[in-house]
């Protein structure tokens, strides 16, 4: 079948990424035999015409819709994607014959409120390497629709969604096809290729989504990740990664055992991640630095024992001294994540997290107010504290922001910031240019 995935994403803060789910995907469909082309909308200045003018010469027979996000997540400086997404379909719909299905992280959160609001016909929610070549068959009748993991699809006039599809043996997937994307525009910026050491999350912090789903962690085999990674040193020349892993080092003995592949075979390569305090030991930091590792996102979210204790983080606030001491030793640079207004948040807690990283060199980055998604334990808590109502549309974003903060809290934020040239806010950065207003 001729296919054409449309990457949809162009949001470039707080940093570029490159589409790596449409690369596997297209990667999957190529290696079965479909004619594949990836439309990248990332560095397009009109989507809209560039989607047209790729139908009108391609004419692809099936259109995948890849949706990375729906919005910026930002409670302040907020940001959806929503209506970018809609056009880009009417787009599609109006100047093609090819039947839509659509899919991705952003999809997967909402899967029947985005298949009623895009008015499309297919949709698959979760990791669509398995399912979408199973969706071709469907539509060149050889299966039953109902049959496919993660399927979306009308029926009597309802929305059928069945449960998410997760890939749990990536033993028989081929490596990305970047080469269907134009790297060196990314390269030029990130200067880093995507890399996956496993899918999913063990850890059940109250209000991320991938806990919510308790699918648990689905690892690559380290062998694996290293292959992948002297891939792309050799057809790419790429010797810069950064790992997709929410959380690098947990389980720990897969993070240790990357890091030993990487040794063992002497790839010259160097790389980034992100980590939290859980299971970091020292023996860990080390096999990370000698493995390559140069840079760390540090996602503490609170130095608030109470607040670490309410967002079920899994480690105290003496672990990210530690923690911060070793990769200092390792001279492995890192930045700290914070993220302020969850259950139980006030003006103590605030001033806990804000007291303990008084004198840090490195950066900051400081965001109020949690997202809640579907599923998770704070989707739950604030059902029961009536900060959503029963039928509430998950797709319209409501962000949990403790009461019990002063009215003026984001104020008070930014007059803590002001004498930290390494501490920023959402407000900070829009002011100093590094968000899009």
């Amino acid at each position: 079948m001729k296919v054409s995935i449309i990457s949809t994403n162009r949001e470039k803060f707080p940093q570029l990424s490159i589409p790596v789910g449409p690369a596997c995907l297209a990667s999957v469909l190529r290696e079965q035999g479909h004619q594949v082309e990836l439309l990248d909308l990332c560095f397009e200045p009109k989507a809209e015409e560039a989607v047209i003018a790729h139908l009108e010469r391609y004419d692809p027979e099936l259109v995948g819709i890849s949706l990375r996000q729906v919005e910026n997540n930002e409670l302040f400086s907020y940001r959806s994607y929503l209506e970018d997404a809609k056009n880009i379909v009417q787009a599609v719909k109006k100047h093609s014959r090819a039947k839509i299905v659509i899919g991705g992280a952003g999809f997967t959160l909402f899967p029947e409120e985005l298949v009623r609001y895009l008015e499309l016909p297919y949709g698959i929610a979760g990791e669509a390497e398995r399912a979408l070549p199973l969706l071709i068959r469907y539509l060149q009748g050889e299966r039953e629709l109902g049959s496919i993991p993660g399927i979306c699809y009308w029926e009597g006039g309802r929305v059928i969604v069945n449960p998410a599809t997760r890939i749990r043996d990536f033993g028989g997937l081929p490596f990305p096809a970047y080469d269907l994307l134009d790297l060196k525009q990314y390269l030029a910026v990130v200067s880093a290729l995507p890399i996956e050491g496993r899918r999913g999350c063990d850890l059940v912090c109250t209000f991320c989504p991938d806990g919510g789903d308790r699918e648990g962690c689905r690892l690559r085999a380290p062998k694996l990740v290293v292959d992948e990674m002297r891939f792309m040193v050799k057809r790419h020349d790429i010797r810069r990664f950064f790992f997709l892993d929410g959380v690098f080092n947990f389980p720990p003995e897969h993070a240790l055992a990357i890091c030993q592949e990487i040794r063992e075979r002497k790839l010259d390569i160097r790389w980034t991640a992100d980590i939290n305090p859980v299971a970091v030991s020292p023996e860990l930091v080390t096999a990370m630095r000698e493995a390559g590792c140069r840079v760390i996102t540090f996602g503490i979210d609170t130095a608030s024992q109470k607040m670490l204790r309410s967002y079920r983080k899994g480690f105290e606030k003496e672990d990210i001294a530690r923690v911060a001491k070793l990769l200092t030793e390792a001279d492995i640079r890192f930045t700290y994540h914070v993220l302020f207004g969850g259950p139980g948040e006030n003006m103590d807690t605030a001033r806990e997290t804000i007291d303990f990283l008084q004198g840090v060199p490195q950066p900051v980055f400081f965001r109020t107010g949690v997202r809640i998604f579907r599923g998770t334990d704070l989707d739950r808590q604030a059902r029961e504290e009536g900060v959503l109502q029963e039928q509430h549309d998950m797709l319209s974003p409501t962000f949990y922001l403790s009461q019990d903060l002063r009215e003026d809290f984001t104020e008070w934020l930014d007059r803590q910031c002001e004498p930290h040239e390494n501490w920023y806010t959402i407000t900070r950065a829009v002011r100093q240019g590094l968000v899009p207003q």
